[in-house]
């Protein structure tokens, strides 16, 4: 069997951890979820460091490139607002010539890591629509 890279997006609070889980306990084959946001964690506890942003997104690709080299499936959540966060990934599976998927999610639920609401709408007018998405709303 191939593996597969399955690429979440959305916006802070729209459901992509629950979504990225819940397709990660539904998968048999060896899989991997990697969120930027993993990089951030000291001894299970979040520590943002905007300074440390662009690190965070290398450690995400890094580890995507690796574990996808070692057969796994790799499940990848952030925010993906623009065709620039995500191409990277995208390149990553065409150069490895396995498929990738790209779902969306739209749910409106409470940032479980306190992203202020104007850096919520900032990515909102940022946002730009993929070719090939699935939409996962969540009420």
């Amino acid at each position: 069997m191939i593996n597969t890279l399955y690429l979440i997006r959305g916006l802070p609070g729209s459901g992509k951890s629950t979504y990225a889980k819940n397709l990660l306990n539904s998968i048999t084959s060896p899989t991997i979820l990697l969120e930027a946001d993993m990089y951030h964690y000291i001894n299970n506890i979040y520590n943002f460091d905007p300074s440390r942003l662009a690190d965070a997104h290398d450690w995400c690709r890094t580890n995507t490139n690796i574990f996808l080299n070692n057969g796994y499936n790799v499940i990848v959540a952030n925010t993906f607002v623009s065709h620039v966060e995500i191409d990277p990934y995208i390149e990553i599976a065409n150069n490895l010539k396995i498929p990738y998927k790209i779902f969306k999610c739209t749910g409106e639920f409470k940032s479980i890591h306190n992203v202020p609401e104007h850096i919520i709408e900032n990515m909102k007018k940022r946002w730009q629509p993929i070719d090939g998405e699935d939409c996962i709303i969540y009420k």
